[in-house]
């Protein structure tokens, strides 16, 4: 009888601890809901000067961009000789810690958000084929062009 009453104790036992852990994890997410709830409040994002989109803002220095288009543009003008890069990286991340895939020139990207980091390099979140990362606004255009110069496929 003591090891009937032992075991549905245990029982017990784990069930609550369970339902601790159930607990737990719906208030981290309504948590993590409600920290992410969106303030809409119209801005405007340039990359390169080139177009406008309405931006959503999430937070200090972070905004949606709700259904934007962009090309990716790896063409220096500035340079001598002038270069185009062929392949751009999409990164997880604004620090650019680990690469997620490789886009090419003159490819279309969905702009999802933007951000500015703390040494106000402009990134923006794109989704390209798939996967979803982030690519200075440096190599986004408003349309698509050909390459020029040098062309850099690394």
């Amino acid at each position: 009888m003591e090891d009937f009453q032992e075991k549905r104790s245990q029982t017990q036992f784990g069930c609550i601890v369970i339902l601790v852990i159930i607990l737990a994890v719906l208030a981290y997410v309504a948590l993590t809901v409600v920290s992410h709830y969106r303030k809409s409040e119209k801005a405007t994002y340039t990359p390169n000067m080139t177009f406008e989109t309405t931006l959503v803002r999430l937070g200090s220095n972070r905004y949606e961009i709700p259904g934007g288009i962009a090309f990716i543009d790896g063409r220096d003008p500035g340079a001598r000789p002038p270069t185009t890069l062929m392949r751009i990286p999409l990164w997880d991340n604004p620090s650019e810690i680990m690469e997620v895939t490789v886009m090419h020139h003159g490819d279309r990207v969905e702009l999802l958000a933007y951000q500015e980091t703390s040494g106000g390099e402009r990134y923006a979140k794109v989704r390209y084929k798939g996967h979803s990362g982030w690519i200075s606004e440096r190599y986004l255009d408003a349309e698509s062009s050909k390459p020029i110069g040098i062309r850099i496929d690394e």
